[in-house]
């Protein structure tokens, strides 16, 4: 069973074109609005992930690569095109957002994984797996504007995969975490691959995608410009060495 078909996805943003800041211009337009513009993020996007796929999608800053993410977690909604989803989205964008600082650890678990679809009897049972993954068993009453980066990563990283994905989405993956947690999150990942959990992740780190994906989709000005399981050559060629 296909777990994700995208057909025809347009996705596009207002933005206001401001004329540039001198007198004589201020004077002129003072009283006028500002001319408001679309800029199209996606266009006529189409692509089909099946169970176990480790995506990789790439492309410079601009080419559409978070808007495609957020739009498939139901964070933006497409402006055309469909998004068909056989099974749980595990969105882990920018998660950190949801954690709240004057909150303790052990409460912030309870309202992410809340959020993230899990029920309070499953939130109780996978709590203290959470912790040890998170490796942070001495902070569950800590709370959380007292975590180091590194450890906020840790515990949003934590939280996502314990939430029973079948569709997990990850956004510019480890930038903060420690080299052994960092193997440890890549064991855990291609296990889930393994289990047959469909994973996309957003990345402008190519040793990660090179370690990782088995398929690679290369983004261009919302287009997709490569679709492929050649990732050493589709790599060569974004970097410019072909």
């Amino acid at each position: 069973m296909t777990r994700l078909t995208i057909e025809n996805l347009s996705k596009e943003f207002r933005t206001e074109r401001r004329a540039k800041k001198s007198l004589m211009r201020f004077i002129i337009n003072f009283g006028r609005n500002n001319s408001i513009a679309n800029c199209k993020v996606l266009e006529q996007l189409s692509l089909t992930a099946e169970p176990g796929e480790f995506i990789a999608i790439i492309g410079k800053n601009g080419s559409g690569k978070s808007t495609l993410l957020r739009t498939l977690a139901g964070i933006y909604r497409q402006d055309e095109g469909t998004i068909c989803v056989s099974g749980k989205v595990v969105p882990l964008i920018e998660l950190e957002v949801g954690l709240q600082g004057k909150l303790t650890m052990a409460d912030n678990i309870v309202l992410c994984a809340t959020l993230l679809g899990l029920n309070r009897q499953e939130i109780i049972a996978k709590m203290d797996n959470i912790v040890h993954f998170a490796e942070l068993e001495q902070y569950a009453e800590t709370k959380i504007h007292k975590f180091s980066e590194g450890m906020k990563e840790r515990l949003s990283f934590s939280i996502a995969i314990h939430c029973n994905p079948e569709i997990l989405l990850l956004d510019e993956l480890f930038n903060v975490a420690d080299f052994d947690f960092r193997m440890k999150a890549s064991r855990e990942l291609q296990a889930m691959a393994g289990r047959g959990v469909t994973i996309i992740f957003v990345s402008h780190n190519l040793d990660l995608v090179r370690q990782h994906a088995d398929r690679i989709i290369w983004l261009e000005k919302g287009k997709i410009k490569r679709d492929s399981d050649e990732i050493e050559r589709i790599i060569n060629e974004y970097s410019g060495k072909l």
